[in-house]
């Protein structure tokens, strides 16, 4: 029994072991993936006749190989195709390898451009209006005044580049110089100067603002005559000028001595020496006089003095006055109303009378008063009798106005 059991595993082992030596001496390698309608190589390694089976088309070499070697095969259609490895019978396979062909994609080699023209070029942000993409040369004129300058350019094939340079300080004349480089690296080279215009002298002569110290003077930026208002004791002003451009100068005349209605005049004059005359006339504030008033008062009081003075002496002359007249009324009382019986008295006595009346020099006989006409008359008739005892022939003739007195 047991002898049996080993020669049964015997001849099993006998069996299998020329077929395991075949598999490790027979190999097939081929690509993973083709495309259509290209050929490929499979590499067959045998000590034996072995037979190649698959759908594809042999392109070169035999399917039926005693000896290792290539066979060639062409694909055609897009898919997986298997290529087996057997016996010389095909009934055993000794290995089995998968293809995969796949459409072929036509890659067309694009070639690279060659455009390296520009489309624009611009100063400042103006484009040139003279450009040609086939011109190189450019000249451009901008202001005096310019202080940068910024040259753009733009290309016709958004695939080229451009690079500027430019000089490093800007100048009456400036270089700028365009490389445009296309895509097949070939270059082409534009050149923009740029020129400043000659300086242009300005010819502004008007005045941004007049600021006067101490005063609040506002100018409207326009007006060539202006009036200022000044206090009586001023006699200079201080001023300062703010011209709009910065390149005119100005001169300030007849500032000094103010008086009422005096000019100042402020001359601009401007970078091309091109001049305006600007005017300020001052006024001065009136100032009331106390004078007159303190002349008046003086008059007044002086008036008044002298009428108070010239009223005294009136007043005092005319109660001198009235003293005198009743003094004389007295002596008139007693000369005229004397009795009969007086009259045999001493005529030297009323000689003597009569004389003292007479020698009164300041006597006014206009200020006797008399009483009545009859009383008028009586004492005419006394001093005719009078003058007859003395044996004179003088005859004074009095008129007497009534007069009443106070």
């Amino acid at each position: 029994m047991k002898k049996r059991l080993i020669i049964i595993m015997f001849l099993f082992v006998f069996m299998f072991i020329p077929k395991i030596n075949a598999e490790d001496k027979i190999s097939i390698t081929c690509p993973q993936s083709v495309n259509t309608g290209d050929t490929f190589k499979c590499s067959v390694i045998t000590t034996e006749v072995v037979k190649i089976n698959t759908d594809l088309t042999v392109y070169k070499g035999s399917t039926l190989m005693s000896n290792s070697g290539d066979i060639e095969f062409k694909a055609n259609t897009a898919k997986d195709y298997d290529i087996r490895v057997t016996d010389s019978s095909g009934v055993n396979t000794y290995q089995t390898v998968t293809v995969s062909v796949k459409e072929k994609t036509t890659t067309t080699t694009k070639s690279k451009s060659s455009n390296n023209y520009l489309k624009s070029i611009s100063v400042n942000g103006n484009e040139i209006t003279s450009f040609s993409k086939e011109k190189s040369k450019y000249e451009i004129t901008v202001p005096y005044e310019t202080e940068s300058i910024v040259v753009n350019a733009e290309t016709e094939d958004d695939l080229s580049e451009v690079t500027i340079d430019e000089p490093t300080n800007i100048t009456d004349t400036n270089e700028y110089t365009i490389t445009v480089t296309a895509e097949d690296k070939t270059t082409k080279i534009y050149k923009v100067i740029v020129k400043k215009e000659e300086k242009k002298e300005s010819d502004d002569t008007s005045i941004l603002s007049i600021k006067i110290k101490g005063y609040n003077f506002n100018y409207d930026g326009k007006s060539k005559t202006s009036y200022l208002t000044i206090k009586n004791n001023v006699k200079k002003l201080n001023i300062d000028v703010i011209t709009n451009d910065d390149s005119a100068t100005y001169k300030i005349k007849d500032n000094k001595n103010l008086e009422d209605g005096s000019v100042i005049t402020i001359t601009v004059t401007a970078e091309n020496k091109d001049t305006t005359d600007y005017r300020i006339i001052i006024r001065k504030k009136e100032v009331k006089s106390n004078l007159p008033i303190f002349i008046g008062i003086g008059v007044i009081i002086f008036l008044i003095i002298i009428i108070v003075v010239v009223a005294s002496i009136v007043k005092k002359n005319k109660s001198n006055k009235n003293k005198d007249n009743k003094e004389i009324k007295k002596k008139k009382s007693r000369f005229f109303e004397e009795d009969d019986e007086d009259e045999s008295s001493d005529i030297d006595e009323k000689t003597k009378e009569y004389k003292d009346l007479q020698n009164v020099s300041n006597y006014d006989i206009d200020d006797v008063d008399i009483d009545n006409d009859e009383e008028e008359k009586t004492r005419i008739a006394n001093y005719e009798d009078l003058e007859e005892e003395l044996g004179k022939t003088q005859i004074i003739n009095i008129n007497f106005d009534e007069e009443n007195e106070d």
